[in-house]
């Protein structure tokens, strides 16, 4: 074996060593970019997903993005407008129901600050398109009933474990967060960071058999479980994906077209005039007073104030530097905009804010496409936000002290609560609760009121149901206030005595207008 053998081994296995790093390095790299290099195959669990911190620099960018680019910022504000900007109104069809339980839960406090209030909502909104998932924590209070509605920020929430035998039923969340704890050491108080994790049961999930520990990390059964909404993303990933993510390398590509467009403009307007000379330059420059010589052909003085003339030999020229064929139409960049457009499901007209570029950019003409993507978003929210008011009544029903009365069994993993029927209402009809939503396109009232009137008049709506309608058709605000007001018994009443009167005065030869009024 010749005697350089080690040492070429020894180069073999350096090269080796520093090409495996780069390799991982590289890897590395390609999992934070958001492109499709971006993805990574977990476990069996699961097709394909992000890995979890792949996940979070996308969130990141998506949140900084949502701040700081205009048109990702107007694209996720327009949106939430749209879904919650006129508001909604949440009620239960059952009466006993709505005001025992669900009435209570919405006008909470605690639970308007963080989902119920108006400028809860619209945050909730924006953060379900920039971050893709929102996750609540409820907490019942196992005596009164009464639920408590927080939120986690996702980047808290680092793994789910799913059913084996049904990716879509989740039952177990791993939390980790940092707290702040005060120690009160006298004169002083002392502060600390304190890193946690802990297991959460899905809110859904109630095993009969609880484990305290999962990989050696506690359990919390009794410190409230985890409702978590996502969209974008694939079919069976366990997180949401920001609905931003398509639109965020346009919206860069947009903002650097325009950087650079300005960057032309501003070159362009350095220099305005130019000087041509059949001899010397610097004989001219001296003849002129300027700093032009051979070398340096630019003019370096302050220019000339508004109005200033300029008196030169005949064999010189001053003028203007033509700017038709250096400049660049910002307008060119429009297809770059469009694309942020279509992946935000927005119309252009709307993302760009400029009302002269069309009639789309009106309320009332708002294309169909979008209209059904406001509506899919709105009955996004619509679901989320019965699950979390059956949650209400469910414990309602559970607790020793809860305000309603029912049945309660247990299913596998789950426990089932029934109401009971009251009237020609079944137990299932009574935990209904109504989410409605303004119309999303401006309308005409009287057309809509033309149109609840003759509905009113098959007599198959429920006059509660009219009334509702009507306010909303005229765009009255506390709709629900109004209806506590409205007997149902008392107006059927009044309804009939008043046409049996105009019967009688037709039929006794009298004028029923008469008798109306």
């Amino acid at each position: 074996m010749p005697t350089d053998a080690p040492e070429q081994l020894e180069e073999q296995l350096r090269q080796e060593i520093a090409q495996n790093t780069y390799i991982t390095e590289r890897l590395a790299e390609l999992e934070l970019a958001i492109e499709d290099q971006g993805w990574a195959r977990l476990s069996m669990e699961s097709e394909w997903e992000f890995s979890r911190s792949g996940l979070d620099r996308i969130i990141a960018l998506s949140r900084l993005n949502s701040l700081k680019n205009p048109l990702i910022k107007r694209g996720v504000g327009i949106k939430a407008q749209y879904v919650f900007g006129q508001g909604v109104e949440i009620t239960g069809t059952d009466e006993q129901v709505n005001d025992l339980a669900i009435r209570p839960f919405i006008d909470d406090p605690g639970n308007r600050a963080e989902l119920f209030g108006h400028q809860a909502r619209m945050r909730k909104d924006r953060t379900l398109t920039h971050d893709g998932n929102v996750v609540f924590m409820l907490f019942p209070n196992r005596l009164t009933g009464a639920v408590s509605l927080r939120s986690v920020d996702v980047d808290e929430i680092r793994d789910v474990i799913v059913n084996p035998n049904d990716r879509l039923e989740p039952w177990f969340y791993l939390r980790r967060w940092t707290e702040r704890q005060w120690t009160n050491g006298g004169a002083s108080t002392q502060m600390r960071t304190i890193s946690r994790e802990a297991w959460y049961p899905a809110w859904r999930h109630e095993p009969q058999a609880r484990p305290e520990s999962i990989d050696g990390i506690q359990v919390r059964w009794n410190d409230g479980v985890v409702y978590h909404a996502k969209v974008g993303g694939l079919e069976g990933m366990r997180f949401g994906l920001p609905e931003t993510y398509a639109a965020l390398d346009w919206a860069k590509a947009y903002k650097l077209f325009l950087e650079d467009w300005a960057t032309i403009v501003r070159s362009l307007s350095r220099f305005a005039w130019r000087q041509t000379v059949k001899k010397n330059p610097g004989a001219a420059a001296a003849k002129l007073g300027t700093t032009v010589t051979g070398s340096a052909p630019i003019d370096r003085n302050p220019s000339p104030t508004a109005g200033a003339a300029f008196v030169g030999r005949e064999d010189v020229k001053l003028e203007a530097i033509p700017k038709t064929d250096a400049t660049i139409d910002s307008a060119d960049g429009v297809w770059l905009a469009k694309m942020v457009a279509a992946a935000l499901d927005i119309p252009y007209t709307l993302l760009m804010g400029d009302p002269d570029m069309g009639n789309l950019a009106t309320a009332k003409t708002l294309d169909r496409p979008t209209e059904l993507a406001m509506l899919d978003r709105q009955q996004t929210w619509t679901e989320i936000v019965q699950d979390l008011t059956g949650y209400q009544i469910d414990w309602a029903v559970r607790a020793p002290g809860g305000a309603l009365s029912g049945d309660v069994r247990i299913d596998g993993d789950r426990v089932i609560v029934e109401l009971p029927d009251d009237g020609d209402r079944t137990g299932a009809q009574r935990r209904t609760v109504d989410v409605s939503f303004p119309p999303i396109l401006e309308s005409d009232p009287k057309e809509m009121i033309e149109a609840i009137v003759l509905a009113s008049e098959t007599e198959l709506p429920a006059p509660a149901l009219i009334l509702r309608l009507l306010l909303l058709a005229l765009g009255v605000n506390d709709v629900d206030e109004h209806l506590a007001n409205f007997d149902e018994d008392e107006w059927k009443a009044e309804r009939g005595n008043l046409g049996q009167g105009l019967v009688d005065a037709f039929r006794s030869g009298q004028d029923p207008a008469d008798a109306l009024k």
